[in-house]
């Protein structure tokens, strides 16, 4: 395995890498606190995780009462 390879990142790995530091960077600027942006990003996380959950759950609802009025 070379040290260096000739893999080139695309932008979206770019951003990617640096989007953690410059949301940090730019809510730091705007008065949040590393605790707050923790609270809030987990905040988001939780929501995320429940709506998906959610969704997952009424999907399958209703693929169970499509098969059984068939």
């Amino acid at each position: 395995m070379a040290l260096f390879s000739n893999h080139t990142d695309t932008a979206t790995d770019i951003l990617s890498k640096a989007a953690p530091p410059i949301a940090v960077s730019g809510l730091t600027m705007f008065g949040f606190s590393i605790p707050e942006l923790v609270q809030l990003i987990t905040l988001i996380y939780v929501s995320v995780m429940l709506i998906d959950k959610i969704y997952t759950m009424y999907s399958r609802y209703q693929n169970k009462s499509n098969e059984s009025s068939e």
